[in-house]
């Protein structure tokens, strides 16, 4: 009975986990679009202002604008971009099939033709990840419910800011008394006892647990929209 509860608790503790990257994956996805949407901006600004060849406009991007293209942190990503196939490949993961075409299509436009036509091929394409970017944010408002409470609890209890370290040792000891009156009933014989003492304990646990319980029965309704 005991490992079946330890299993069930693992299993509801893996899925919560699980659907937390998977918020956390398509939060990415909405920042690396952003990120492109700075970096054709800031292309566009570029060649109608100084008409600058693109190996120097990357040259000269933000780090944390590659950054964000790349859907990592800043502090792990500043490099400069040799050319945008290559940031592309870089951020493939995070793409959708369509913005991934537009962009590729983009990259090979881009340097082939006169400013004037370069600035409004950047107006096109800016429009349509536009359009991509904010058929994916509509897609997000649960996720990002998701998101937002599963990052709430995981500070509390997976960081202990919130858990009393005496409230786990509570627990253990309850657990340890437990066992040991379990080992002892079994060896005189007496199993019924054993098992009223192990139910004995496991309400002792959920009543120390009360508060933890219906915060995490929140965040189940919260994930699952209950």
């Amino acid at each position: 009975m005991t490992a079946k509860l330890f299993g069930s608790l693992l299993l509801v503790g893996a899925g919560l986990y699980i659907a937390l990257l998977l918020a956390r994956y398509e939060h990415r996805r909405v920042g690396v679009l952003d990120g492109y949407l700075s970096l054709l901006r800031f292309i566009r600004g570029q060649i109608d202002c100084f008409s600058m060849p693109i190996g120097q406009i990357l040259a000269t991007v933000n780090p944390s604008v590659l950054a964000a293209c790349r859907g990592q942190d800043r502090a792990s990503a500043e490099r400069p971009a040799a050319s945008l196939p290559q940031l592309l490949h870089e951020s493939r993961g995070y793409l959708g099939a369509e913005s991934e075409r537009l962009l590729t299509c983009f990259s090979r436009e881009l340097g082939h033709t006169h400013r004037a036509e370069q600035v409004g091929r950047c107006d096109y394409y800016l429009s349509a990840l536009e359009e991509q970017r904010g058929r994916l944010a509509d897609s997000l408002p649960a996720r990002t419910r998701t998101d937002s409470a599963l990052c709430r609890w995981r500070r509390q209890y997976c960081y202990g800011k919130c858990m009393d370290i005496s409230l786990i040792i509570k627990v253990a000891g309850v657990g340890l008394l437990v066992a040991v009156a379990c080992q002892l009933l079994s060896k005189a014989g007496r199993d019924e006892q054993s098992m009223l003492v192990t139910l004995a304990g496991i309400v002792v646990v959920l009543l120390l647990l009360i508060q933890q319980i219906a915060d995490l029965f929140e965040l189940i309704c919260t994930v699952f929209g209950f």
